[in-house]
């Protein structure tokens, strides 16, 4: 097999086969993206209706927060206001998963004893405790004194060992 090498040991060509297969991707990523923002275009008034339908309050907490936006910072309100008009396939995609989770969310609360509401004031629980003694930090507490360790004691040493000599 002939192979064409530079100077350097690299071979050539190896570059170009990378570029090729990184542009293919980019345009098949162009094309996939493309398809499900079509597919979001269509279903988009279908979404926005279902977010209603499924929970209102993740629309309006939606609205909200964009109008909190633009009182904080009143450029940057403008410009989500005109990325949700221009993007709204993604936006209504996003209410509707809003939506869903927020009734899971309301779901996990009544599983595990909360309640539906967070504005609700929840019921006090009295749990037994002991109390534990603390001090400060900085101050040192008084101790008792440590006792040494006792030194080990040595093992009696073999009598006629050839091999202590040569170390």
């Amino acid at each position: 097999m002939f192979v064409f090498s530079s100077s350097s040991g690299r071979q050539a060509g190896g570059g170009i086969g990378c570029l090729v297969i990184g542009i293919l991707g980019l345009i098949l990523a162009f094309f996939l993206l493309k398809g499900l923002f079509t597919l979001l275009m269509w279903t988009a008034p279908v979404l926005f209706i279902m977010a209603l339908a499924i929970n209102w309050r993740a629309v309006a907490d939606t609205g909200k927060e964009f109008v909190s936006l633009l009182r904080r910072n009143p450029l940057g309100g403008l410009l989500a206001g005109f990325l949700g008009v221009v993007g709204f396939p993604v936006l209504a995609l996003f209410l509707f998963l809003r939506a869903l989770g927020y009734n899971k969310l309301i779901e996990f609360r009544q599983q595990f004893g909360g309640t539906a509401d967070a504005s609700a004031p929840k019921e006090e629980e009295y749990v037994e405790y002991e109390e534990l003694e603390s001090h400060p930090k900085n101050v040192p507490q008084e101790q008792e004194p440590l006792e040494l360790p006792k030194p080990p004691q040595k093992d009696p040493e073999k009598p006629g060992n050839p091999y202590d000599q040569l170390f």
